[in-house]
């Protein structure tokens, strides 16, 4: 696998280092583990991928999330072209194509959430009601979603992952329509 990254910020990340790291499952062996340099912007990280398995692009430094959000990639065969920003991406490889769509409406979904509840917190009573129905629904669509992304991708690392996040939304039915590990 090749992950060529460039940071899309000014806040001086030369020489900063880059860590590749497993997610869970595992391949979290330190034989997984990979990091590189920032130079002008960019990094590159070339590794063997023997198996496909979910892992982190991130800096060491966690209050440095706000300038580069750490970033979620499917390590597999292929090209994988990212960004680094307050907002990362990813695109290139066909795992790492259908990571980005989930988190893209997964961004999507939150934002939703967030504006209602604002608008609840600031409504009269009589809105509350509507604003509440509004908010069920966006969390019965979220929990669509997520169950039909893992059951399209229930065979392959990005559905696990997804899954061991999301588990929670599905119904006790749903859990068993997916037959996925716990």
């Amino acid at each position: 696998m090749e992950i060529n990254g460039e940071l899309r910020t000014d806040k001086g990340f030369n020489d900063e280092v880059i860590y590749l790291l497993p997610v869970g499952g595992n391949n979290t062996s330190s034989a997984n583990k990979d990091s590189a340099i920032v130079k002008d912007g960019r990094f590159a990280i070339r590794r063997k991928a023997d198996s496909a398995y979910i892992a982190m692009l991130r800096t060491k430094n966690p209050l440095q999330s706000y300038f580069l959000q750490p970033l979620l990639v499917a390590i597999e065969p292929g090209t994988l072209e990212v960004r680094l920003d307050s907002v990362s991406y990813s695109n290139g490889t066909p795992l790492n194509n259908r990571l980005q769509t989930w988190k893209e409406k997964k961004s999507s979904f939150d934002y939703e959430e967030y504006r209602l509840r604002q608008l609840f917190r600031k409504a009269e009573d009589s809105e509350k009601a509507v604003l509440e129905a509004q908010l069920a629904q966006n969390g019965k669509e979220y929990s669509e979603y997520n169950f039909n992304f893992v059951r399209e991708n229930k065979d392959n690392p990005v559905g696990r992952f997804i899954y061991s996040m999301t588990k929670f939304l599905f119904t006790e039915e749903q859990r068993k329509t997916l037959d996925m590990p716990e």
